[in-house]
């Protein structure tokens, strides 16, 4: 999710969904799924938005 941090890319991101990226902490095994789950969400809305 680095592409994620410039002004332009967040901006992209916004207008297809109301999500962001989360970030995996390396003490809680938890994390690492949900920010999984959340970038499949993303995913799905990026691909719904761009067909």
């Amino acid at each position: 999710m680095v592409a994620l941090r410039t002004i332009k890319n967040c901006a992209e991101l916004r207008r297809h969904t109301s999500l962001a990226p989360l970030c995996a902490k390396a003490t809680r095994w938890s994390s690492t799924f949900m920010m999984l789950e959340r970038y499949v969400r993303i995913r799905d809305a990026s691909m719904r938005s761009t067909t």
